[in-house]
């Protein structure tokens, strides 16, 4: 039950919260942001598996995905992974967003995070956001989009 806040979006307001925890139990991120729109799942639907899901994250938010990649890696996990292909994560250069495609959150975790707050922020899940789970496996993979929605400026 060691679900670990790591940072939250500082320009929320509590209409929205994209959020990232470190799950030290299964050694996992977890992350919360805007669900993909119809016209972003259209476009990657043959690459979902069941029982994924999509989320989206501005890309000025990568310092907290480092964070929570640094968290996994301290956790003795992805560090020599490599990039499997197994769940995309992109950048949408046109919409200046991180598309990150991972486990849908089962209804356990989603009571952790709801039951795990970012300081100072509202509780819950806001309409309109999801919450997907990523192994830490898969840190090469985050840093990568990271890396490319850094470049963007």
């Amino acid at each position: 039950m060691a679900l670990r806040f790591v940072a939250i979006d500082p320009e929320t307001q509590n209409g929205g919260s994209p959020t990232v925890w470190v799950d030290e139990d299964v050694r996992e991120i977890v992350i919360q942001g805007w669900s993909a729109g119809p016209e972003l799942r259209e476009r990657i639907t043959a690459t979902l598996a069941p029982g994924q899901e999509v989320i989206r994250i501005a890309a000025r938010l990568t310092p907290m995905l480092r964070r929570a990649c640094e968290e996994a890696e301290r956790l003795g996990a992805g560090a020599e992974a490599q990039d499997s292909g197994l769940l995309p994560v992109w950048v949408d250069a046109q919409a200046r967003e991180i598309v990150i495609q991972g486990w849908a959150a089962g209804e356990e975790l989603r009571e952790r995070v709801t039951a795990t707050p970012a300081p100072n922020h509202q509780a819950g899940i806001p309409d309109g956001e999801d919450v997907v789970r990523l192994p830490a496996r898969l840190v090469p993979m985050l840093r990568k989009a990271c890396d490319e929605a850094d470049r963007l400026g």
